[in-house]
């Protein structure tokens, strides 16, 4: 923890020409997000710093600051989009009783045996980089955004996102005890009615499987997205 003191002797610095002068110097005072004319300071133990260390505090503070700010608009980016979700749901009454399958980018006719493909939206994936988002970059793993991958009958619109319990699955980050959202980005010759394809990445990779014999519900939260586009709305 660095303090701010007011002026005082001891901040006193010897000149070339042997006169006594305070020292001055700009400094980010995360306090008021703002470069700031301190006196002086001093560290944690008390010591004056000279103004070249000053300076290397600043700095950390500054970064400091930046990286808290960065956080502080995720987790509220996070608790607006919590937010919207259960509203959602509270005016969504399009529910179903899915049957859940599973299938890989590397899947028998899916044309990505070399472990790259994409949906019937043109959404790209890739074993080794992951799905690629709106913005053309690529996340690890096998989710869109915070979306589980599914391909869904055609009478659920591309983009929609889909609530799903009581499914009784397990793994990548799938609870058998616990809801999961998915957003519908591919179809399927054999996806039809309320069959529900979930992406597992690799077709025999095993990253979700059933643990339970349950019934699973499917509750439409979103339906559908921007007509044309090539991609979905997160």
């Amino acid at each position: 923890m660095v303090s701010v003191d007011t002026l005082h002797t001891n901040s006193l610095i010897q000149t070339k020409d042997n006169t006594m002068a305070a020292m001055a110097f700009q400094a980010y005072d995360p306090m008021q997000e703002r470069n700031t004319m301190f006196q002086s300071m001093r560290d944690e133990h008390g010591v004056l710093l000279l103004k070249s260390d000053v300076q290397g505090y600043a700095k950390k503070m500054k970064e400091k600051a930046v990286k808290e700010r960065v956080r502080q608009k995720r987790l509220e980016k996070e608790r607006k989009e919590q937010e919207r979700l259960k509203q959602m749901e509270k005016e969504s009454t399009q529910v179903f009783q899915p049957k859940i399958t599973t299938y890989g980018v590397d899947c028998y006719g899916c044309g990505g045996e070399s472990g790259r493909g994409g949906t019937s939206l043109g959404v790209a994936l890739d074993l080794n980089l992951g799905v690629q988002m709106p913005d053309g970059s690529w996340q690890p793993g096998i989710k869109y955004g915070k979306y589980y991958i599914v391909a869904a009958d055609p009478s659920i619109p591309l983009c929609s996102i889909l609530k799903i319990s009581d499914h009784g699955l397990s793994g990548s980050g799938i609870s058998p005890d616990q809801p999961y959202y998915a957003i519908v980005l591919d179809r399927g010759g054999a996806i039809q009615g309320n069959h529900i394809d979930l992406y597992i990445g690799s077709e025999n990779s095993g990253a979700i499987v059933p643990v339970q014999n349950t019934q699973a519900k499917a509750q439409i939260i979103r339906e559908g997205g921007k007509s044309g586009a090539k991609s979905c709305a997160l």
